[in-house]
C-alpha cells in the first residue's frame, strides 16, 4: 500500500494536482454517461456524482433480473419467512388442540395449516420484480 501511496504522490507532482483531479473527474463522468445517470448537477458536485455512481452499481448487484446471487438471497428468505410462518401455525394448533382436546378441533386446526401452506406456497410462487428500473433509466 505504501507503493501505491508513493507512486501517486510522485505522479501528482509530476503532473500536477490540476490535471490529476481531471482525469478523474474525466473517468467519473465517462462512466455516469455509460450507466445513463449523468445530470448537470455531477460537474460541480463530485461527491454527488461518485454516490450516484455507487449507488446504481449497488441497485444493479441486488437486481434478481441480474444478479444470480440476489435472487438466492430472495429465495433464502422467502423460504425462512415461509418456515417461520409454518413453525407459528403448528404451535397455534397444538395449542388449540391441547386447550379444546376434540377431534373435531384437532381436524380443524390441521385443515387450517393445510390452507395456509397452500397461500403461502401461492404467494411465494410469484414472481418479484424490481422496483428501481424506472429510475435507472
Amino acid at each position: 500500500m505504501r507503493d501505491f501511496l508513493e507512486r501517486f504522490a510522485a505522479a501528482i507532482y509530476s503532473k500536477g494536482f490540476a490535471a490529476c483531479a481531471e482525469d478523474w473527474k474525466e473517468a467519473v463522468i465517462d462512466k455516469l454517461v455509460i450507466c445513463n445517470i449523468l445530470n448537470a448537477e455531477h460537474e460541480s458536485n463530485p461527491v454527488k456524482a461518485l454516490n450516484d455512481l455507487i449507488n446504481w452499481h449497488v441497485q444493479v448487484a441486488l437486481d434478481p433480473l441480474v444478479s444470480s446471487d440476489a435472487q438466492e438471497l430472495i429465495n433464502r428468505g422467502a423460504d425462512a419467512k415461509l418456515e417461520d410462518v409454518r413453525h407459528m401455525l403448528a404451535d397455534r394448533a397444538a395449542g388449540a388442540t391441547a386447550a379444546y382436546n376434540s377431534d373435531d378441533t384437532s381436524d380443524y386446526w390441521e385443515g387450517r395449516m393445510d390452507e395456509a401452506n397452500l397461500n403461502l406456497d401461492a404467494i411465494l410462487s410469484i414472481p418479484i420484480t424490481p422496483t428501481n428500473q424506472g429510475e435507472q433509466g
